[in-house]
């Protein structure tokens, strides 16, 4: 994929487009090549979004093609290689793209990438400390080849300006993108045996920790080199508090778990992996910089303020100025009606 610090780089589409302009150029696109996407509800503000005429989708897995939509055409392919055949065939036409020509454009995308790092950045340093923080400091404490491995929630907006840029920085077998609730340690696990010369970092919620604490016992009866950060936010929060901002899919705070009071660096302690707690801004990196020394496991608990949720609709500039369909919220939405036959 093309680094985030390229021109014609415009981030996703749906709310989950930080950049802001995803959405739009998707939607202006004449046909969209889908390699290994899959369409999911979120990805695509639950089926709202203006798709062309012609969609390609190419997946490895044959069982994806059609499973949501019937494409134009479906390729099972690998990705690389794929990709590869197609920009030999491009590279042996001779066409330019009219993007490259495009001073508008990329000059759109540029305001838009600043904007956004300028407000993240705006939360950097700030007590309590917000989740959108998370994973820009990380990212400046880490090592060359560093492994992040993310769980669902919004430690996601913090890192996913920065993955790309850095790729010789860091790498995130799952992509900074909306995961599920609770695989952050055990694919963090996987992939320190899979390179075990790399850095892991964990970072995950501490409702999804609840599913894979256990996964800490494995760290300390291996010694495996793992850094896990659980933002403790009081449980769910981001779900909670997310679902109240309105919409179609707004459900009431009060019809969300509320995980009891959890001394969650105890827990740690008592499986065997040593750590600590952090409850102020200007305490993390310091912190970091003890887990990255540490000769075996380490675990962080850092005390955030609640969700930055509603953060992925305001830097996405959503709803759209000028959408060209009805938009939905996409994640959770219970209103389909108008949406991509399936």
């Amino acid at each position: 994929m093309l680094p985030d610090d390229h021109p014609l780089y415009a981030g996703n589409m749906s709310g989950w487009g930080y950049f802001g302009t995803g959405t739009e150029v998707a939607e202006e696109a004449d046909p969209w090549i889908a390699v290994g996407f899959s369409f999911s509800q979120t990805a695509t503000a639950s089926w709202s979004l203006a798709k062309p005429e012609k969609v390609v989708h190419v997946d490895i897995e044959e069982s994806q093609l059609g499973r949501i939509f019937q494409p134009t055409l479906g390729l099972v392919a690998d990705a690389k290689m794929f990709l590869g055949q197609l920009n030999g065939q491009l590279q042996a036409s001779g066409l330019q793209s009219r993007h490259l020509a495009d001073e508008v454009r990329p000059a759109e995308i540029a305001r838009a990438k600043e904007s956004y790092a300028e407000t993240l950045k705006a939360y950097v340093g700030a007590d309590p400390i917000v989740p959108a923080a998370i994973g820009q400091i990380p990212s400046e404490e880490v090592p060359a080849g560093t492994i992040f491995v993310n769980d669902e929630g919004f430690p996601v907006p913090g890192m996913v300006y920065r993955e790309s840029k850095y790729p010789s920085g860091f790498a995130s077998p799952l992509g900074f993108h909306y995961a599920a609730l609770g695989p952050s340690l055990p694919v963090a696990i996987g992939a320190k045996l899979a390179a075990p010369d790399s850095l892991v970092v964990s970072v995950g919620g501490d409702a999804g920790f609840y599913y894979d604490c256990s996964e800490l016992s494995v760290l300390a009866e291996r010694n495996l080199k793992v850094v896990s950060i659980v933002l403790n936010n009081s449980g769910l929060y981001g779900g909670r508090r997310g679902r109240e901002h309105g919409g179609p899919g707004t459900v009431p705070f009060t019809h969300w778990t509320d995980l009891p009071e959890t001394d969650y660096t105890a827990v740690a302690k008592a499986m065997g992996v040593p750590g600590e707690r952090v409850e102020k801004a200007d305490e993390l990196g310091p912190a970091i910089q003890r887990a990255i020394a540490a000769d075996g496991p380490y675990f962080l608990e850092v005390m955030t303020s609640a969700s930055t949720m509603h953060l992925h609709l305001h830097l996405a500039g959503w709803p759209d100025p000028d959408p060209k369909t009805t938009r939905k919220i996409g994640h959770g939405d219970r209103v389909v009606d108008g949406s991509w036959p399936s």
